[in-house]
């Protein structure tokens, strides 16, 4: 292992140990709970003016996201399609549900996220970064949540659950116990057995139980042929026990499927053992280079590999580089 590879591979330890998923209760620096919204303007993607002002008179939730990098843009859809769940049952209930993107991503982009996750609900721009810069956001995504009154309920910054916590405070705003009910949809039977053969095999993984969880993740293959997500990670665990030949087969026909970054980059790791180099970065340059810090120092590691140690030396630089970044991702 040469010193240039110990380097990044030391870089990468380190940060990889910051903490990148911090959040906060109320992430509004201008605002606070039991206030009066102040009055700011966005615009639809018609470039109609819309303000919030006009939402005085129902319980509303405004949820505010961005797609500026590969993090929020995949935290945002996310949030976006949980909220998606819970739009029919609010808006039932005369609960208004907007989304605010306050980044000034390009329009085709916010169009096209709309559509790939058929979003009903209505999507704005903060071009002018008036909501942005009057509440003085700092986390995305994020909520507000509003009585009939415009007055500040609760802000709540980004988690995993975002769309149920606001959920809770709905409940406790409106007594509506249906509120707590989460909308689930309904997978077919041997789809839901398959899932939870991959989640076994998934709490195998993590405790080191590799082949169990090569068993487990055939036992769901076996009731779900079609089940890409586990054919990914089976590839990437025949990688890891050195089985070339199976791990290629199975990553190769899944990436048609399903998209995966780590499926990609297990079959690049393949190829680059090959000796495939040319092949492995036409196969990275399927997924984000410039923001996926594992892809970035995996391509340091191939370029090292090809003799190329300038370029090499410029991966493991932005994959430190990067890393730095994201622990502070949700810091504006």
């Amino acid at each position: 292992m040469s010193r240039l590879f110990k380097l990044g591979l030391i870089l990468l330890i380190i940060f990889k140990g910051f903490p990148s998923n911090k959040s906060w209760s109320f992430p509004y620096r201008n605002i606070k709970k039991d206030t009066t919204i102040p009055n700011f303007c966005v615009y639809t993607l018609e470039d109609n003016k819309f303000c919030i002002e006009s939402l005085k008179g129902y319980i509303s939730v405004i949820l505010f996201w961005g797609a500026d990098s590969d993090i929020k843009e995949k935290r945002s859809i996310k949030v976006l399609q949980s909220f998606k769940n819970y739009y029919k049952d609010w808006e039932q209930k005369k609960i208004k549900l907007v989304a605010i993107n306050t980044q000034k991503d390009p329009i085709d982009k916010i169009k096209k996220i709309i559509k790939e996750n058929e979003l009903e609900f209505p999507v704005f721009i903060d071009k002018d970064q008036d909501a942005y810069q009057k509440l003085g956001i700092y986390i995305l995504p994020s909520v507000l949540i509003l009585d009939k009154n415009s007055k500040i309920i609760d802000g709540i910054g980004y988690t995993k659950n975002l769309a149920q916590k606001t959920n809770i405070v709905l409940l406790a705003l409106t007594g509506d116990k249906k509120h707590t009910q989460k909308p689930k949809k309904q997978k077919p039977e041997n789809q839901r057995k398959a899932e939870r053969h991959l989640n076994f095999a998934i709490t195998l993984i993590k405790r080191g139980l590799e082949e169990r969880a090569i068993t487990e993740i055939k036992k769901a293959l076996k009731i779900y042929p079609n089940y890409y997500k586990a054919r990914i990670i089976l590839g990437c665990l025949y990688y890891k026990k050195g089985k070339l030949e199976l791990a290629t087969k199975e990553l190769e026909e899944s990436l048609k499927h399903e998209k995966s970054t780590k499926g990609v980059i297990c079959l690049a790791k393949i190829k680059a053992e090959q000796g495939k180099l040319e092949e492995a970065i036409t196969e990275l340059k399927r997924i984000s280079i410039t923001n996926n810090p594992d892809v970035l120092f995996l391509l340091g590691n191939i370029y090292e590999k090809k003799g190329e140690i300038a370029k090499a030396a410029t991966y493991y630089r932005k994959a430190y580089e990067k890393i730095k970044k994201q622990s502070n991702e949700n810091i504006f």
